[in-house]
């Protein structure tokens, strides 16, 4: 599918896990408190219990004033927790595409899988969070719901964080999962852990262990398309601002107002990161290779 420009949305905090290595609910309290972005979109109330109505297609025709073709990211939190979550993807897919971020066991997530059409959909990130799926006895649903999304042709990634305290259970839920039928793959843990900090402290037999390729997020520097024609949606003072990068607090937009694309790539300076456009986003970061000049 033909996508100009991506912009990954932190939709919600909202999460019915509570995974120690969160990022977003544990550790960033800039992300901890951010309320739900639906918010910010144009409402009426409707029904006796003045149930509030969010006008979606006010934000898709100000993204078809730009001429190009978008794919929303929304991740949270959990997306399905989120205000009326199926009816902004609904709109949105009538002219551009979605993906999405979730832990896949809620019945929401099976009626998305049930009801949507997968060729507006450019990614499903199915996040198996292993120990929370054990303890809320949701491993069933996970599994059940991943086959649905794959047998009603998504595009399906299983991710599991490299959390250390899983090592031990590593060839437990290979084959517990193989024999399901999920497929997934570890991504290093970012944060610290028993006061070392990963993905720095993970030893050689922890690397093959988990099957990590850490060269992916080392930069050397790196070049990065962020903010060519990639973007973060984030709320501030009470609106919606575009970022080049989740990491940076500069605008380049802000949402009905405008969306200030570079012509150029950078060069990050960042020692590591935790989203390496260049591996998970080759289409687009070629796009802008291909167009751009390298930002001195």
């Amino acid at each position: 599918m033909e996508v100009d420009v991506l912009i990954h949305w932190l939709w919600n905090t909202d999460c019915n896990f509570k995974c120690a290595y969160c990022s977003v609910s544990n550790k960033i309290k800039r992300f901890a408190s951010y309320p739900a972005l639906s918010r910010f979109f144009p409402y009426k109330h409707y029904g006796s219990g003045n149930r509030l109505y969010y006008e979606y297609d006010k934000m898709v025709d100000w993204f078809n004033t730009m001429g190009k073709t978008f794919c929303l990211h929304f991740a949270g939190g959990e997306v399905f927790l989120g205000d009326d979550f199926m009816r902004l993807c609904t709109v949105i897919a009538k002219d551009h595409y979605i993906g999405l971020s979730t832990n896949l066991v809620l019945p929401q997530a099976r009626k998305f899988a049930d009801t949507f059409d997968p060729r507006r959909v450019r990614c499903v990130i199915a996040s198996l969070h292993l120990e929370e799926l054990a303890t809320t006895g949701s491993m069933k649903d996970y599994i059940e719901n991943y086959l649905l999304f794959k047998k009603n042709g998504f595009p399906l990634q299983a991710t599991v964080v490299a959390y250390p305290p899983l090592r031990e259970k590593i060839s437990f839920y290979r084959k517990y999962l193989g024999d399901s039928g999920v497929d997934f793959f570890y991504r290093p843990f970012v944060g610290f852990y028993q006061g070392k900090y990963y993905p720095d402290a993970y030893t050689d037999e922890e690397i093959a262990a988990f099957g990590l390729d850490l060269r992916v997020f080392m930069n050397r520097p790196r070049l990065c398309n962020a903010g060519n024609n990639v973007c973060f949606a984030h709320p501030h003072r009470g609106q919606v601002y575009f970022s080049p990068c989740p990491w940076t607090s500069k605008h380049i937009g802000k949402l009905y107002s405008h969306i200030d694309f570079s012509d150029k790539i950078i060069k990050c300076s960042k020692k590591e990161c935790s989203c390496p456009l260049q591996s998970f986003e080759p289409e687009l970061f070629n796009s802008a290779l291909k167009k751009s000049k390298v930002a001195k």
